[in-house]
């Protein structure tokens, strides 16, 4: 057939089948059996599915189809080249496209006499595009029934499938999207670049955390790493890590819930951050750099808290503070300490002093420090002597030598002269 060739087939049960259509068309036909054993189209090809109740209007758009029986009944494989385009929408109004592919090459399996896909196969310069995601790779594989697309890294060229949403973007080895939601899943050296966010934060919008800078985007990398659009939680998994210039996280998992800026680390967690201090020479608010280390390490938004568990340690401007948990309270702009809360086996250390107790209180405005204990232990040097003082409570300030144990202000006493050997630098 030569000359706007066009074919209509029969579908399920009779009724509306494909239709085929193009400016050149071989048919070839089983002998004796009234079936096509083969279908070329050359130039302009234009593939309509059969839309139902259940099922979406589906075109393909190429420069050549090949279509043969595999398995030697009914046409059940497809290949289409050049400028390769399919579209998807569940609407008559050619306007409400809901997924569209583009590529160099797609094969396609399908069922019923070529009335039902059910893979395709995306080859070459691969472009995906639906309400939620945009995609593109080397290749990916779409299961049309189940909404699911595949992205996959191209064998030869090493390029690796790159996905954007509301979030940003995610680049990984392989890439598996369950669109109606959507859920986006990937594996094999996960890279997300997260879009900046800005101070304006509306309800339904994505909620970063405060702690985080919203006028710059935030690198996460990681093995694995999942994300549900519906409940806007993102979890990175395997050496995960995050960072924004000099703010960072490290964890074997790194859980975001963007839907009110939670972030929560498991596993040999370490942070880092840049939080506003008053320096404790000059008394003017700055900014100092507070690493963190635990097994557990909690972020709340809401609450400005960041609360490290298990083997916890934290170290700033003020020293070095270890607990088994140790909250940091911030400010209303979530970027000042306000204060310090730690409990469970307590050890402060200054370049000065040595402080053991069970409990610790840290007010960050006038460096004072509240601790208990049975009893607290407190080991300083002073003018070249070493002082040990202990009761069930003591206050003392990072500057000066006022001391109160047990509510009672007391003077202390010269225990031995020299420094002190707990205080021996390394």
């Amino acid at each position: 057939l030569a000359g706007s060739a066009e074919l209509g087939l029969y579908g399920v049960a009779g009724g509306m089948g494909t239709n085929i259509s193009g400016d050149s068309m071989v048919v070839e036909l089983v002998p004796g059996a009234g079936e096509m054993k083969s279908l070329i189209v050359h130039q302009n090809v234009n593939l309509d599915l059969p839309s139902g109740i259940d099922q979406p209007i589906q075109k393909v758009r190429a420069e050549q189809l090949r279509a043969t029986a595999e398995d030697g009944g009914q046409l059940n494989a497809a290949r289409f080249d050049g400028v390769v385009e399919y579209r998807e929408h569940r609407s008559e109004d050619p306007q409400q496209i809901a997924r569209v592919a583009r590529s160099n090459s797609l094969i396609a399996s399908l069922a019923d006499g070529l009335a039902v896909l059910q893979k395709a196969t995306f080859y070459g310069n691969v472009t995906f595009e639906d309400q939620a995601v945009t995609a593109d790779a080397e290749e990916a594989i779409y299961f049309p029934d189940t909404g699911i697309m595949e992205l996959l890294t191209h064998a030869e060229t090493n390029r690796m499938p790159r996905v954007l949403d509301r979030r940003g973007s995610v680049q990984a080895e392989l890439i598996r999207i369950k669109l109606d939601g959507p859920k986006i899943d990937a594996s094999g050296s996960v890279e997300s670049v997260l879009t900046a966010s800005g101070e304006e934060q509306k309800d339904g919008e994505l909620r970063r955390p405060r702690l985080l800078d919203a006028d710059e985007a935030v690198l996460v990398a990681a093995d694995e790493f999942s994300y549900d659009n519906n409940t806007a939680v993102a979890t990175y998994t395997g050496s995960a890590h995050l960072w924004q210039t000099e703010t960072e996280f490290h964890g074997n998992e790194l859980r975001l819930d963007e839907a009110i800026g939670n972030i929560r680390a498991t596993g040999e967690v370490r942070t880092r951050s840049k939080l506003r201090q008053i320096n404790d020479d000059t008394n003017v608010l700055e900014e100092a750099l507070t690493t963190g280390r635990a097994d557990l390490m909690t972020y709340n938004d809401g609450l400005r808290q960041a609360t490290y568990i298990g083997a916890a340690v934290v170290t700033g401007p003020s020293g070095d503070l270890t607990g088994d948990t140790i909250t940091l309270f911030l400010k209303e702009d979530s970027k000042t300490l306000d204060r310090i809360e730690a409990s469970g086996n307590v050890l402060l250390k200054t370049p000065q002093r040595i402080v053991t107790g069970t409990t610790l209180l840290y007010f960050d405005a006038d460096g004072r420090y509240e601790m208990a204990g049975e009893p607290v232990r407190i080991v300083e040097e002073l003018n070249e002597e070493c002082r040990e003082t202990m009761g069930l409570t003591l206050t003392f300030f990072i500057t000066g030598d006022e001391l109160s144990v047990d509510g009672q202000a007391e003077t202390r006493t010269q225990t031995s002269s020299g420094t002190c050997p707990e205080l021996k630098r390394e």
